[in-house]
């Protein structure tokens, strides 16, 4: 149970980083772009943070296996190192406040990149749930199999 714990909780801190980080995000590229008339996207609402908290906690919570629990709790602190390289990354100033197609592409906070990373993450999360379900669901299958052949010896 405290693996499971530990994985929400790093998942839990590295959407409270990434919240924070836009923020960060935010005021380096008004700062240099303000004056031009843009301004940077203010991020995702928190209730939409804490939506993203029930659909990571889901496979963490249906994971009957341990190998499965321990490879939640690595993904979710690789999650959690990726996330706070954000404190240093998201405050760098952008080079420029348009691209060539007029809009803003954030190349410089490495916002993206963690988005990136979670998105993964999180399908690698429910795919291998997908697989452990599958073989817990087998297991079962069988040993009802069995108790039934051993039942109709009887």
């Amino acid at each position: 149970m405290m693996c499971r714990l530990a994985s929400l909780v790093c998942y839990g801190l590295t959407l409270l980083l990434f919240h924070h980080a836009y923020s960060i995000a935010a005021k380096a590229y008004n700062d240099l772009c303000s004056s031009q008339g843009i301004t940077f996207w203010e991020g995702y609402s928190v209730n939409y943070l804490g939506i993203t908290l029930i659909v990571v906690a889901t496979p963490l919570f249906l994971a009957r296996s341990q190998a499965l629990i321990a490879v939640n709790l690595l993904l979710g602190l690789i999650t959690i190192l990726i996330a706070t390289s954000l404190l240093v990354s998201a405050e760098k100033t952008p080079y420029e406040c348009y691209t060539t197609m007029g809009i803003y592409e954030d190349r410089t906070s490495g916002l993206s990149d963690v988005d990136d990373w979670f998105t993964l993450a999180t399908f690698l999360s429910y795919l291998l749930l997908l697989v452990d379900l599958a073989i817990w669901g087998a297991r079962k299958l069988i040993g009802w199999v069995r108790m039934r052949q051993g039942s109709d010896a009887i």
